[in-house]
């Protein structure tokens, strides 16, 4: 559809479709529509005759104009019937309300949470994605999808925001495991850290009380990543 909106030069834009219920009612106004503009051009004096003749056996005006118009527009006298498709697209409607509320409701927990950022050695030169990440943090560790917030990859590393529950179950978890090949090692990344890296500094990890923070780049942690390498 876009190669489509390109190659027409045109904006395709996502439209609605009406109901039995929207059809019909559209079809009526035009055909009240149609005899007022009827109405006011003038009647053929032949109904008008057949008219005055059926007043005359004591019908009114609204059952023979009611009549009349049921002969004219049979269609409109249908009952409004609600195919399959269309009850399938009212459900899938629902269905999409009913996952969006969810995805707020989500989103709303997970604001609600706090975040601590994982540090894992395997960056873009390995050819990782955050797929990959996300799929063996979820396959090695047992927590949810809705527990990860945020994965950042540059060359040589991945940060991955946990949730602060969850933060001792995924070092422990990925420690030692392999993703594309690679053995992992998993760090902790301090809050002063991360506000560094946010601002786009390149910062350093330090080994302090078995977890790495602040000096990226300090010895222990160089020789750490290069054993892991």
């Amino acid at each position: 559809m876009k190669r489509i909106a390109i190659e027409v030069k045109s904006e395709i834009k996502e439209a609605v479709l009406p109901t039995s219920r929207t059809v019909k009612d559209i079809n009526v106004a035009k055909a009240a529509s149609e005899l007022e503009a009827r109405i006011q051009n003038g009647t053929h004096s032949v109904f008008a005759e057949i008219i005055d003749e059926l007043i005359e056996k004591s019908y009114s005006v609204r059952d023979i104009a009611d009549a009349a118009l049921s002969l004219q527009y049979k269609k409109l006298c249908e009952p409004v019937t609600v195919n399959v498709k269309e009850k399938k697209r009212e459900k899938g409607k629902a269905e999409s309300r009913r996952n969006v509320t969810e995805k707020k409701s989500i989103s709303a927990q997970a604001a609600q949470q706090d975040y601590e950022t994982i540090v894992l050695n395997i960056g873009s030169r390995s050819r990782v994605g955050i797929n990959h990440l996300i799929g063996s943090i979820i396959d090695n560790t047992g927590i949810s999808r809705q527990e990860i917030n945020k994965v950042e990859i540059s060359k040589e590393q991945s940060l991955i925001k946990i949730s602060q529950e969850r933060v001792e179950q995924v070092l422990q978890g990925m420690e030692n495991r392999k993703i594309c090949g690679k053995h992992i090692h998993a760090f902790l990344l301090s809050a002063a850290q991360c506000k560094k890296n946010n601002k786009g500094n390149a910062g350093k990890l330090s080994k302090k009380g078995g977890r790495y923070k602040d000096n990226r780049f300090s010895a222990s942690a160089k020789a750490k990543m290069a054993r892991a390498r």
